[in-house]
């Protein structure tokens, strides 16, 4: 009763300044509660970008997924209907068939992988069911020499061995006429040489030659694969300008090479351009630039040749969790490292504050 006695004892402007006074300590109170909630369920837009992006990707691939027909398969012998059962889109089977009857042979995982247009996340998706055969794996074992038995170099073979080996006059003609400007980025079987027409033949020719560059690279003749643009590239064997700007492209997103072999990483370089240039090629290890893990973004990270969304994303989480990584081995305990190849992948990532 002495509060309410006191209220009403107090003048009429003393009673509004005491009831705004009491209005204005509510709102605070209020105010301080709702913050203290947006503040509990805040989270980091970046990483919710990611996982939404994941989450339709999985929505996506479940649709997909079960539109598939899952059954065991030879990539060498899949007719195109099969391969469409199995999920494969138009573009990869037209590449696969076309890779086929140039008289190349699907040998092993990364080998298909390197078609162009096939998905590697859905060709990982039915690997299981992938069959090779044993004799294709004994010549990958054995490439040197199968290659060398089995395939012919049309830069380089003797006009009188390919009619000697049944290969029509006309083929034969506009090969030795092709070379003449032009370099074969692939060896053709001579099966398949025997079975082309004159029309089929220009078709897959046409995929398959560059302007010739240099006709004779001198021995002392040496590129160093980290430091050369695409006018140095290109001069190369078997390399034009479009693929000059997809090595360099790649070897930008990586950070460098470390062995002339990583090449094959990228699209459209066949082991027949790299046999016939290795010894005009050389890497300087010392000039990759790696990643620092504990500055990169989601984005940089899963953008690396060898890092895919899920070990970007568990490094990010680490981070934000221990606050700072400063151990290789805190970083490849992560489930998403499993079975990855971490002595590669500790060439292109450091941890510095």
């Amino acid at each position: 009763m002495g509060l309410r006695q006191d209220y009403f004892t107090l003048s009429r402007r003393e009673q509004v300044g005491f009831l705004s006074l009491i209005v204005i300590l509510f709102c605070l109170i209020v105010v301080f509660f709702l913050r203290s909630d947006e503040a509990e369920i805040i989270q980091d837009p970046e990483l919710d970008a990611w996982v939404s992006e994941v989450n339709e990707l999985n929505r996506t691939i479940a649709v997909e997924s079960s539109r598939i027909e899952f059954f065991a398969f030879n990539p060498n012998k899949a007719s195109a209907k099969q391969l469409k059962q199995l999920g494969f889109s138009e573009y990869a089977i037209a590449n696969l068939v076309k890779y086929r009857d140039a008289g190349g042979k699907i040998s092993s995982f990364s080998k298909f992988k390197g078609i162009y247009g096939v998905d590697s996340s859905h060709l990982r998706r039915i690997q299981s069911y992938i069959v090779f055969d044993k004799v294709e794996v004994d010549q990958q074992e054995d490439y040197k020499k199968s290659y060398a038995d089995f395939y012919i170099d049309l830069n380089s073979v003797d006009s009188a061995k390919l009619i000697k080996w049944s290969i029509h006059p006309l083929l034969v003609n506009d090969i030795l006429s092709s070379r003449q400007n032009n370099y074969f980025t692939q060896r053709y079987s001579r099966d398949s040489l025997m079975g082309y027409s004159l029309a089929t033949w220009h078709e897959i020719k046409a995929g398959s030659i560059v302007s010739k560059r240099v006709d004779s690279l001198n021995d002392e003749f040496v590129i160093e694969l980290n430091e050369a643009d695409t006018a140095a590239l290109v001069v190369l064997r078997g390399i034009g300008s479009v693929l000059a700007r997809r090595i360099v492209y790649y070897r930008n997103r990586l950070g460098g090479f470390y062995d002339v072999k990583q090449l094959l990483e990228v699209e459209g370089v066949s082991p027949v351009v790299l046999s016939d240039n290795q010894e005009h090629l050389k890497v300087d290890p010392d000039q990759i630039k790696p990643v620092n893990i504990n500055k990169a973004s989601l984005k940089s990270m899963k953008n690396h040749p060898y890092i895919d969304f899920y070990m970007a994303k568990d490094i990010y989480e680490l981070r934000k969790k221990d606050g700072v990584i400063n151990t290789f081995h805190s970083v490849f305990n992560l489930a998403s490292f499993a079975n990855k190849d971490t002595s590669l992948i500790k060439r292109y990532v450091y941890f510095e504050d």
